[in-house]
């Protein structure tokens, strides 16, 4: 479904599915929930200084092109929320944290798992540029939730005020993977912490991982479960000794909480001697992937995990391959 208004005129473009057209005639048909979203728009293009005035600030927004209808299934990244809570200034956002040796970073824009011990044994990059599938140790992915801005102080008494007091706390995420490469994910076990101490010198991490149990279908992608994992109290804090914890948390201001999770990827495409006909059919075969990675070739996979706490429906799609020496 897609709402035009680029022309002065209000135009609702919907087009239905084949379920859709099927309980229209079957006489049945009827609009029981419906999403908001603007995945579209990018809000950094809101000139205030503008030199032709205030109203063109935001002429650049109301001219972007807007998605056409599509009758294949499609997820909503930037869900609109109605929020009747009018005290409500900053709204939690959710990023990777990477700082650390054990939290997995990124390499040329991608998220690496690899597969097998074959695979790791090729491997030219850092040992935190990629998951080892064949265990249940870190590195891991990290995701960090809370209002990454410079104008509130990284307190606890501003993580209550602007976070928790209002009930804007994501307590849980749902991790969101296409079930065809992944047979399961792996969050934090409970009883762990994200804290350092007022030296900065005791920095505690949650490192232990267990396999998740059960997932749902997602309603919203083709092929994708979901899985719900724990968030852990975001307790690092700009201590008054001066002690900088920016070496620790991505967020810049009062944190929220913090989850991390491994992926594990169906049997099938981890054997060291055969290569699945999965990697033919959606992803590549006996390549060469850019940036370079290791020796020799490589079969992969690529795909996007999505990771959203529950509360407030901030939303994260990160890009992962799944590699094989080929």
């Amino acid at each position: 479904m897609a709402f035009l208004d680029n022309s002065g005129d209000i135009i609702l473009d919907a087009v239905l599915t084949d379920t859709g057209r099927k309980k229209m005639a079957d006489g049945n048909f009827k609009i029981t929930r419906f999403g908001l979203g603007d995945d579209e728009i990018n809000y950094s293009q809101y000139n205030k200084n503008h030199a032709s005035g205030s109203a063109y600030y935001d002429l650049e927004i109301l001219q972007t092109p807007i998605f056409q209808s599509t009758t294949q299934v499609s997820n909503i990244n930037y869900g609109l929320l109605n929020i009747s809570n009018k005290n409500i200034l900053y709204m939690p956002s959710l990023k990777v944290n990477s700082l650390q040796p054990t939290m997995q970073s990124i390499y040329g824009g991608i998220y690496y798992v690899a597969t097998n011990s074959t695979t790791i044994g090729n491997l030219s990059i850092t040992s935190d540029q990629y998951q080892d599938n064949t265990t249940n140790n870190v590195p891991a992915i990290y995701i960090e939730g809370g209002i990454n801005s410079t104008d509130l102080a990284k307190t606890q008494s501003n993580q209550a005020a602007y976070i928790r007091n209002l009930r804007l706390s994501n307590r849980t995420y749902s991790i969101s993977v296409d079930n065809r490469i992944f047979k399961a994910v792996m969050g934090p076990a409970p009883g762990q912490s994200f804290s350092v101490d007022s030296t900065g010198g005791a920095f505690l991490l949650p490192q232990n991982l267990r396999v998740i149990a059960g997932s749902s279908a997602d309603t919203s992608l083709e092929n994708y479960s979901t899985y719900r994992v724990n968030g852990i109290n975001d307790a690092v804090y700009q201590t008054q000794t001066g002690v900088s914890v920016a070496a620790f948390s991505a967020i810049s201001g009062p944190g929220d909480t913090v989850t991390v999770f491994k992926l594990m990827v169906h049997d099938a495409l981890c054997s060291s001697t055969t290569s699945d006909n999965l990697y033919s059919k959606i992803g590549s075969t006996a390549a060469t992937p850019s940036p370079s990675i290791g020796s020799g070739t490589y079969d992969y996979i690529d795909t996007f995990v999505y990771i959203t706490g529950l509360t407030t429906g901030a939303t994260i799609g990160l890009p992962v391959r799944v590699i094989r020496s080929a």
